[in-house]
């Protein structure tokens, strides 16, 4: 739902007319986050976060790229918000109420998300083998 009112978001730039500021940082986050979730496709072999990889540095450790997702988050959520108070284009206030209540149940989660099973890690931990003691170490 969040990426639907992003896109949104992103068509109803053109219609601004607005000579105010606001309407041109809202244009300029939504633009930069459009920007982030295109440098972050992968198709086969083409990535473009390779290009960020090379020029910044610590942009290849491990995972850096769902971390720059979860960053996004935020911005996301204030160009949901700016689209549901009307500041990004007017919409009828049931239908903003409406986005509003599907934005929240989307967060219900009823699924059981502890799926670790502490007797059945210890079982396989206690049922590996020793390890050798008696391999000698080179140093070459």
């Amino acid at each position: 739902m969040i990426l639907l009112i992003f896109i949104a978001s992103l068509f109803s730039l053109f219609y601004i007319k607005k000579k105010d500021i606001a309407p041109k940082l809202i244009s300029g986050l939504v633009l930069a986050i459009l920007l982030s979730l295109i440098v972050m496709i992968k198709q086969g072999d083409f990535f473009l976060w390779e290009y960020i990889w090379r020029y910044v540095p610590g942009a290849k450790g491990m995972r850096v790229t769902s971390r720059y997702a979860l960053f996004l988050i935020f911005p996301l959520a204030l160009v949901a918000t700016l689209f549901i108070s009307g500041k990004i284009i007017r919409i009828a206030k049931p239908l903003a109420l409406f986005i509003g209540m599907m934005l929240i149940a989307e967060q219900i989660n009823v699924s059981h998300s502890a799926t670790f099973d502490r007797k059945a890690n210890l079982a396989f931990l206690n049922n590996l083998p020793a390890p050798l003691s008696n391999v000698k170490h080179s140093m070459s």
